[in-house]
């Protein structure tokens, strides 16, 4: 595992310099177009280098970068000149309360779904389990949740159509609130959370159910249900703790289409905007955020393993 860490860190420094350079020469930098303007004096472009720190080279501003990035502070943005920080915290919340809601669903319903559909094959539960997985997996979010609004929106009116972020829950009725603005959202992401995991779920029980240690604890006299949840699940989750574990980072990362469907203002909503408008600082942050996470995630998942399998050793 220390071999593992040690490999870690110059994959992120590799990934850190190629977030800094994709973003440092996209041609929608606001402040490259900027110091090149004609219509502003050279003092005043030399200032704006200076403050940006643009007139310095290219090694020397990465360096200068990935040190700051090393104590969290990720500067400011270009577009609103508050702490890219500050906006990211301001933005996290609302990407938990949806899209981790939403994820934990997913994983709560996909387990105990699979094994089912796994157990009872061929069955009415498992021909009705394995089309709802293939039409969860199928169908796009944006579909979905374009379906979801013209049905519980604009045809029943029992849900708002956005998301309202300024809304403090601080009694009943504004907690009812808060339930209602995020139940579309956690229904289109939990539905095709759910169908994922469940199709990996079921197709790792089939896998297993057949082989020699499951006869043998059956032969031993062990109740279905401790050979089912004790033996076949057990190795069963080895391979899903990786979609799991890697999926987490998405949750950080936000669903993009679905907060932008339901006005969510979580972090991918926040991402967009920032490539969209140039915010060099905040978009490099969340990436560099999102590559962390995914390393950090990879080296979860391979302590899971071990776990689950004694028989897996790491130097």
């Amino acid at each position: 595992m220390v071999r593992r860490l040690l490999i870690a860190i110059p994959t992120l420094v590799v990934i850190a310099l190629a977030i800094y350079l994709m973003l440092a020469t996209a041609p929608s930098n606001p402040l490259g177009a900027l110091a090149n303007d004609d219509r502003i004096s050279a003092e005043t472009r030399i200032r704006i280098m200076q403050t940006y720190g643009l007139d310095k080279p290219p090694v020397e501003r990465f360096y200068s970068w990935l040190t700051a990035v090393m104590r969290l502070d990720f500067g400011d943005s270009f577009m609103s000149h508050s702490p890219v920080m500050g906006l990211i915290l301001l933005a996290l919340p609302n990407t938990l309360a949806v899209v981790g809601v939403a994820y934990i669903v997913g994983i709560v319903l996909a387990i105990p779904i699979g094994i089912l559909s796994a157990t009872k094959r061929y069955s009415v539960y498992d021909m009705f389990a394995t089309a709802f997985a293939y039409t969860g997996f199928t169908l796009p979010t944006f579909l979905t949740g374009t379906l979801f609004l013209m049905i519980f929106t604009f045809g029943l009116h029992w849900l708002p159509y956005a998301y309202d972020s300024n809304l403090q829950v601080r009694d009943l009725a504004s907690l009812g609130q808060q339930i209602k603005q995020s139940v579309m959202p956690i229904m289109v992401l939990g539905l095709f959370d759910t169908a994922i995991l469940t199709r990996y779920v079921r197709a790792e029980m089939l896998e297993h159910l057949p082989l020699d240690y499951v006869r043998t604890a059956r032969s031993k006299g062990l109740r279905e249900q401790g050979v089912i949840l004790g033996h076949v699940l057990r190795n069963s989750l080895i391979p899903v703790v990786t979609l799991i574990a890697l999926g987490i980072p998405t949750v950080f990362g936000g669903a993009i289409i679905t907060e932008t469907i339901f006005r969510v203002p979580g972090i991918g909503q926040l991402l967009i905007n920032s490539i969209s408008t140039g915010d060099i600082p905040v978009a490099a942050a969340l990436l560099f955020i999102f590559s962390v996470l995914v390393v950090a995630f990879n080296l979860v998942a391979d302590l899971l393993y071990a776990v689950l399998d004694p028989r897996i050793k790491y130097a």
